[in-house]
């Protein structure tokens, strides 16, 4: 589905397209490709932009992931590098039709992460692909808190669940709530 991340930007990626990751803005992959053609080319060019984006993340200490689109991205093999600083992480707006166990990757990429809050965003869509791949069998010593909000008991979402309660010896805190949202306070 996408090329790797150390390939050469296709014509339709060029590097004047990028975002570029500054410290309290955001970018918005929203711009409406016309065509099929371009479609393809947009999720190539963003599914690359996000793999150079976290191969360079090792730096982040907070991390706040939104999606708005329907699209869901699954790579073969996880596009997390080791985010060695990373401690805090919201995951907004997954919709509800999404693999919610794909967070684990997450999880497995940052060892000093201790706060993960998943928003899952109530959909009307079909269930989608799950995420390939097998549970690390390592152990993750810092995860103290794990939040799921719009909480159903989906087996995707008691997935994500069992694997952070499984790995996580630190592990303090785990709310699951059927009801909430996700407000942005602050630049």
């Amino acid at each position: 589905m996408a090329s790797s991340a150390g390939s050469p930007a296709s014509p339709d990626c060029e590097a004047s397209s990028l975002p570029t990751a500054c410290p309290g803005r955001s970018w918005d992959s929203t711009r409406s490709p016309r065509s099929s053609c371009e479609i393809r080319s947009h999720r190539d060019c963003l599914i690359r932009v996000l793999v150079q984006f976290f191969q360079g993340a090792i730096t982040v200490n907070d991390l706040i992931l939104r999606f708005t689109g329907p699209e869901m991205w699954i790579m073969p093999k996880n596009p997390f590098s080791a985010m060695s600083n990373l401690r805090r992480l919201l995951v907004a707006d997954v919709p509800s039709s999404w693999d919610a166990s794909w967070p684990r990757l997450l999880i497995e990429a940052a060892p000093l992460l201790e706060s993960l809050y998943v928003h899952v965003s109530h959909s009307e869509g079909e269930p989608r692909q799950e995420v390939p791949g097998e549970t690390s069998a390592l152990r993750h010593h810092h995860l103290k808190e794990l939040v799921v909000i719009g909480f159903q008991r989906t087996e995707r979402q008691m997935r994500l669940v069992r694997f952070a309660v499984e790995v996580s010896t630190a592990l303090r805190r785990v709310a699951l709530l059927k009801q909430g949202r996700v407000e942005e306070k602050g630049s």
